[in-house]
């Protein structure tokens, strides 16, 4: 698999992974454990940035179509910071329309919060991605551009 296809599909954690854990929520004994407070903390991850994060994907996407493997990297690398300022504009827009106010210095502070929790659970999908594809490379399966034609002469 090359390294483009599998960022593709690695960009798709962030929504498999809270639709995955949230049947556990269900499971009797989970809830007001520290397990049931993280996956309480995915589930709700998805519910606050789901849309925006739908629409950072669409944009990811159309970027990188014609870049190359380390231009991808470097871009993966670095959008956990482009989608926690992307969501903290959405959600600004969002008290906006919801206060027909600019948003003050009360509203700031949840803002900057959410920021925060998107950039770290961003890291984390990066770090978990980055560790499959050093997995992958290492085990055979992940390829250089380009070194699937050469496999094949």
């Amino acid at each position: 698999m090359e390294y483009k296809t599998f960022v593709r599909r690695a960009l798709l954690l962030p929504i498999v992974v809270p639709l995955a854990a949230g049947p556990a929520l269900f499971v009797p004994g989970v809830e007001g454990t520290p397990a049931g407070d993280l996956v309480a903390l995915v589930v709700w991850s998805l519910l606050f940035g789901g849309i925006p994060y739908l629409v950072f994907l669409a944009a990811f996407h159309l970027w990188m179509r014609e870049k190359p493997e380390a231009r991808v990297r470097r871009g993966l690398r670095l959008s956990p910071v482009f989608y926690s300022l992307f969501l903290a504009v959405c959600m600004a827009l969002l008290e906006v329309a919801r206060n027909g106010a600019a948003v003050d210095g009360k509203a700031f502070f949840p803002l900057a919060v959410f920021a925060g929790i998107a950039l770290g659970f961003g890291y984390a999908y990066v770090l978990i991605a980055e560790a499959a594809w050093w997995v992958m490379r290492h085990r055979g399966a992940g390829r250089a551009p380009g070194t699937a034609a050469l496999a094949a002469e």
